[in-house]
């Protein structure tokens, strides 16, 4: 028997029994040297290399890790002591050391029962929540994220991120350590489409701890203290134990204001690009990998290709098989730019294409491509690629039109030996025409020059005629005629004629001047040659008319010398009717001869050298000459001095016998010429008045120069004879 044991414990089987099977190592420890003096199999696998040996051994050697400070403790005060150990240097194991002094006859001699628990497992769960608690405190502390920690069964709220409280502008103590459900002022939220306030049941905490309710990517309005109203995005579940019983809720939620931004934005961009997918006036394909499926499709698809854009989304297979190229062979659905911008990464501008509209029409395309690269992806990947299809049908029609036009403006402008040329105002440049590059001996088919360099074509001496005659039509009007003298590059002289048009805008102001310019050189040679021709034979005319003036002179000086010689009243009558009609065709030449056109001779100075030498056959007779201002044609002019002639004379012989005043007027009437030779004498008698060779040569000539006379006289009353003929004298029909 043990000394210092009762006797009963020791020799208990039971006792025994169950130490034996105990998971608790157990020792008892004798009083004086802390020798073992029992120790159960826990023990025994507890001491290591000592196991199954322990009894009689001293704890120390068996057990040096044990606290001996804590063993005599627990001897004096007599009192349980525990203490911690940490066991073995590869697997570590924690223990709870227990030492009991049992009653003895001294305490410091007592002996002590000694029990250890393996309480590895809680120190391993304890360092774990210790690491979790810490990585959660770091994660509350710098995580990018709003995070609420709630606790039901209300919402208590324990934890709130600093992120979190930084998007709420508050503190973190303001929105912790309350139930969410009654602190409404802190935790304000709105219902982003309404803008009303959500009631706190009706949350996403609430609803998680209420139902376990999980709610994913909601976006709500989280009040702030100065008002405003932040857009956030919520990730909410509940919080469950072991058993599975809801304990409380997290949420995660981030400030979508950029988000918010970018989704308005991107709206925004949609809404324009359906806004200029309706105003171009094109059919847009967007199509996407793999198979070339349609994405989008303006609202010109249907317009443009005469089948609804539904039908084309169903059925690609329509689009292949109404497509040729120009020359009438289908295209492979490979070969669409479409699918070469999507597969090829191509880019394609202006490719042109046949189609077979929905009703049947064929029409000119013009079809762009080109593929979308995602700028975010290595190398650029092909997303997408943009088909934009143009109906050029009209433009294609002009186009052949106005090629055809040009073509017979040029043969017309060649056929005509014209050049074409045109000024722009806006940009100062001048073009040159094939036709007019030639006369100038430029050596291009068509030249673009600036508008300085044209004065170094036209000639020194017409430069500034041009310009002032051009800025004139500019300033004043559309037309504009230009006649001057060029300068071509081999150093010749050319007359050109520049006929052309102003163009302007609406408001007026000039923006180009078109025309045609004509090689008129020739014919400038030609009429020069026919003016010194003129000039000379003006000269001429002029020279042979002063000589038959003077011959017609000498012809009367000659009647006059013979007259003198003569006695006979009657011989002498007729020689003076010969030399005043001599007169009359010698004042017809002289007046010819101051004519200026030699076309045209003044009338009024002819009747009054008439009446001067009228007047020389009676000077008893005095004659009153009054004449408008009348051009007479020549071809009219000698037969009518003629005809003036006789009257005067007859006038002048027998009017008066004793003298008088006879009077010869000359005046415009309406498209007719009046002469009217007038006396208050004694009249013919009417005998007189038709016969004679006065009269004949009067009646003659009037019926010559298409012209009427009209004969009054009466005793006491005088003669008056009235002469009228056109202005105008008649052209002979031919």
């Amino acid at each position: 028997m043990m000394l210092g044991l009762p006797e009963a414990l020791l020799e208990s089987e039971l006792y025994r029994q169950i130490m034996n099977v105990s998971p608790v190592a157990t020792a008892l420890i004798r009083g004086d040297d802390n020798a073992i003096l029992y120790a159960n199999p826990a023990f025994a696998r507890l001491t290591g290399p000592y196991a199954g040996t322990v009894t009689g051994e001293l704890l120390r050697d068996v057990l040096p890790d044990c606290d001996f400070a804590a063993l005599r403790d627990a001897r004096k005060s007599l009192t349980p002591i525990h203490c911690p150990a940490m066991l073995g240097s590869d697997a570590v194991t924690w223990w709870d050391f227990s030492f009991v002094a049992l009653h003895g006859a001294k305490p410091a001699d007592a002996d002590v029962l000694f029990t250890a628990h393996d309480v590895t497992g809680h120190v391993h769960a304890r360092q774990a929540a210790e690491a979790a608690g810490a990585t959660l405190d770091a994660l509350m502390a710098h995580v990018p994220e709003g995070i609420t920690i709630a606790r039901g069964p209300g919402v208590l709220v324990e934890r709130v991120s600093a992120h979190g409280a930084a998007l709420a502008r508050r503190a973190v103590g303001d929105l912790t350590g309350a139930d969410a459900l009654d602190n409404t002022e802190t935790w304000q939220v709105y219902d982003p489409a309404t803008l009303a306030s959500i009631p706190p049941k009706d949350r996403p905490l609430a609803r998680a701890i209420r139902d376990g309710e999980v709610t994913t990517d909601k976006v709500v309005l989280f009040g702030r203290p100065d008002g405003t109203r932040l857009p956030v995005l919520c990730n909410c579940g509940p919080i469950r134990n072991v058993e599975g019983r809801i304990t409380g809720a997290v949420m995660c939620w981030r400030d979508v204001t950029a988000l918010h931004a970018a989704e308005a934005a991107s709206t925004r961009h949609e809404q324009l690009l359906h806004a200029v997918l309706k105003q171009i006036p094109a059919a847009v394909f967007v199509i996407e990998p793999p198979d070339g499926r349609f994405s989008l499709l303006s609202n010109r698809v249907g317009e443009v290709l005469g089948y609804p854009a539904a039908a084309l989304v169903h059925d690609r297979t329509r689009i292949y098989a109404a497509a040729f190229r120009p020359d009438g062979e289908p295209i492979a659905p490979e070969q669409f730019a479409s699918r070469r911008a999507l597969w090829n990464g191509e880019t394609i501008e202006a490719e042109p294409m046949v189609f077979r509209r929905g009703d049947g029409r064929l029409i000119d395309l013009e079809v762009y491509a080109g593929p979308v690269r995602d700028q975010n992806s290595a190398g650029g990947k092909i997303v997408a690629a943009v088909v934009a299809a143009f109906d050029v049908t009209e433009r294609k029609r002009i186009h052949s039109h106005l090629r055809e036009s040009e073509e017979r403006f040029r043969i017309a402008l060649e056929a005509g030996s014209l050049g074409a040329f045109e000024l722009d105002f806006v940009t100062g440049t001048a073009w040159f025409g094939a036709g007019l590059a030639a006369m100038l001996g430029l050596p291009h088919e068509a030249v673009e020059i600036d508008r300085s360099a044209l004065a170094h074509f036209i000639h020194p001496d017409d430069v500034h005629r041009v310009r002032e005659e051009f800025a004139q039509a500019v300033a004043t009007g559309d037309i504009y005629l230009l006649e001057y003298r060029a300068n071509t590059i081999e150093g010749t002289t050319l007359w050109l004629v520049s006929q052309g048009r102003i163009l302007r805008t609406p408001v007026g102001g000039p923006t180009r001047a078109v025309g045609v310019i004509r090689d008129v050189t020739q014919r400038r040679l030609r009429e020069d040659r026919l003016q010194e021709a003129l000039a000379s034979r003006e000269i001429l005319f002029r020279e042979a008319d002063h000589r038959i003036k003077n011959s017609l002179q000498l012809v009367c000086g000659l009647l006059r010398l013979q007259r003198s010689r003569l006695s006979d009243p009657d011989a002498i009558a007729a020689i003076d009717d010969s030399i005043a009609r001599v007169m009359a065709v010698s004042e017809t030449h002289k007046a010819l001869h101051e004519s200026d056109d030699l076309s045209h001779v003044a009338f009024g100075g002819m009747l009054r050298d008439l009446c001067a030498h009228a007047g020389e056959l009676n000077p008893l007779v005095s004659f009153v000459c009054d004449c408008a201002d009348i051009d007479l044609d020549t071809e009219r002019a000698i037969p009518l001095g003629l005809i003036v002639s006789e009257l005067l004379s007859n006038a002048a012989k027998h009017a008066y016998p004793a003298g008088g005043h006879i009077h010869a007027t000359a005046a415009l009437a309406g498209e007719f010429i009046e002469v009217t030779i007038s006396d208050s004498g004694r009249g013919l008698p009417a005998r007189r008045a038709e016969t004679g060779l006065g009269s004949t040569i009067v009646n003659a000539l009037t019926r010559q120069i298409g012209a009427e006379i009209v004969l009054s006289s009466s005793a006491g009353e005088g003669t008056q004879a009235l002469l009228r003929l056109a202005r105008v004298a008649e052209k002979p029909n031919r």
